[in-house]
């Protein structure tokens, strides 16, 4: 219990004060009790006391109280204005050790934070659980939808698998594409209709130099993950470069061994992308490359039963034309000589003859398919080949009006190659280069030399081929002339790829094609 005075000083303290304290009453009898009240709650104290003195009544109380040891305790306080004679003359009161207590609260205080805390968390781990769950199970899904599209086109695997690896990262947009075997140019086969719907690609081939997404992923040879890329413009060919922008973006690589044979990127996600992202999409395209490549496998098998099988028919038909038409063309030569030059039976047989070439052309185009190469090489200088090239289609090539420009380097190189087969497969793409191109143009014949492969490049500037159409070209018998006879490619192919080379068709910057020829200097 203690007594405070109207001055307010300390009149009276029971001895239960130096029990709780340490303090003796005769320490503050006669002072105020400020220092012994901590400095924290002294406001509320002293805003307390004076509206008692004023004659109010308040609740209990709690305060920090200085011990003689230099701790603090924390006492309840009820108090009440002592009164005399109808006015108040002083404060009378109780004071009750409570630290125990509010330690304990405190604890009990602490403690349910940390389990609310701990709930949370579990809240999350479950939530987040749930989430992989509901991943897996999209994945799971998507492959067995792979493993039912048996014999689709590689375009409709595509789009598949670019709607998939959108959905399973809830990203906003993504794109899919196969890489070639020196894993230097990129075919994108299927993009996002969000980014279509924006701008129009003109271009779907693509360097891997030109791009830091891909030649990072080159190098790396890894997912890339880039969670801040406000920066950075998305450039596409023939879309503005303000029209679509990346936030974050995530490639991932597919390999076959060691070969990185696909490519694949999704970009804006809400949340960031982490390894858990890039895990999904890399189990989901391998799953692809599985279908890819077993039909594949499939198509070169029956492609090489159906042209081995043509071969033979080929072969067959090609000896059966050949006599008749060498008859065919001796006869209407010695009727021809017989007949007036000028005249319309003359020009008749003229016209018999030129299409009896055509036919004798197009029995060799056979009986070339149709037959295994049996290369004869020997030491060749390639740009003797090329010269040699450029000689015999000089007339063609007067006849459309169109320019051959032959820019040769590397000349002092000897490759061992059969020059007659090469020499042919050059004239095909040169004359194909020659039809394609309008009147009064010019095309190259490029050769150079890399650390790996002598380089024939053939341009042309006519209007290309359409993308569903070029894995058709080196299919026999399938041509956009009038008068092809669809062989020619296939034999271009069948001649480099004998010689361990490989033939690619690429997109020129401002028209037409390339037709490039790569031939390994081992060779």
């Amino acid at each position: 219990m203690y007594c405070i005075s109207s001055d307010e000083k300390i009149e009276d303290l029971n001895p239960a004060f130096e029990v709780v304290t340490g303090w003796s009453a005769s320490d503050w009898i006669g002072k105020g009790p400020e220092p012994l009240i901590h400095p924290d709650d002294l406001s509320n104290i002293l805003d307390r006391r004076r509206k008692l003195l004023s004659g109010g009544m308040l609740p209990s109380a709690d305060a920090r109280i200085l011990t003689k040891s230099g701790d603090f305790r924390i006492l309840e306080f009820k108090t009440v204005p002592r009164m005399k004679s109808g006015r108040v003359e002083g404060l009378i009161g109780t004071a009750r050790d409570i630290t125990d207590r509010k330690r304990m609260e405190l604890a009990l205080q602490r403690a349910n934070y940390l389990l609310e805390e701990r709930v949370r968390e579990r809240t999350i781990e479950l939530a987040r659980s749930n989430e992989a769950l509901t991943i897996n199970e999209a994945r799971l899904e998507a492959l067995w939808e792979l493993s039912q599209l048996s014999g689709a086109p590689e375009k409709e695997i595509a789009d598949f698998v670019l709607d998939r690896q959108v959905s399973i990262t809830g990203s906003e947009f993504g794109m899919f594409g196969f890489l070639d075997e020196d894993e230097t140019f990129v075919t994108l086969e299927a993009w996002s209709r969000k980014v279509l719907r924006k701008c129009t690609l003109q271009h779907t081939h693509w360097p891997v130099e030109e791009s830091v997404i891909w030649a990072d992923l080159m190098t790396n040879r890894q997912p890339m993950i880039v969670n801040d890329c406000d920066s950075i413009k998305w450039r596409v060919k023939g879309c503005p470069s303000d029209q679509i922008s990346l936030r974050r973006v995530m490639s991932v690589p597919v390999f076959d061994g060691e070969r990185i044979v696909a490519v694949a990127m999704v970009a804006n996600k809400d949340t960031a992308y982490d390894e858990s992202d890039a895990r999904q999409v890399s189990l989901l395209l391998e799953g692809m490359w599985r279908v890819v490549e077993r039909e594949r496998a499939e198509k070169a098998l029956r492609n090489s039963e159906r042209f081995a099988a043509m071969g033979r028919a080929l072969a067959s038909v090609a000896h059966d034309i050949k006599t008749p038409l060498i008859s065919i063309g001796g006869f209407t030569q010695l009727v021809q000589r017989h007949l007036e030059p000028g005249s319309q039976d003359f020009k008749a047989m003229d016209i018999v003859l030129t299409e009896t070439k055509r036919l004798e052309k197009m029995v060799k185009d056979m009986l070339d398919f149709s037959r295994p190469l049996e290369l004869e090489k020997s030491p060749e200088n390639v740009c003797g080949i090329v010269k040699e090239t450029m000689e015999i289609v000089a007339d063609e090539a007067h006849r459309k009006k169109v320019t051959v420009d032959a820019r040769l380097s590397e000349c002092e190189n000897l490759v061992s190659v059969d020059a007659m087969r090469m020499r042919q497969a050059l004239i095909n793409l040169v004359m194909n280069a020659i039809q394609a191109t309008p009147n009064d143009r010019t095309i190259s014949v490029n050769l150079s030399r890399t650390e790996q492969d002598v380089v024939f490049d053939v341009v042309d500037r006519g209007v290309g081929i359409p993308l569903k159409e070029r894995s058709k070209v080196f299919s026999p018998f399938f041509t956009t002339k009038k008068e092809g006879t669809g062989l020619g490619l296939p034999i271009v192919k069948k001649i480099v790829e004998a010689h361990k080379g490989r033939l690619e068709i690429l997109d020129n910057p401002d028209a037409g094609l390339t037709f490039r020829v790569l031939l390994p200097v081992a060779a």
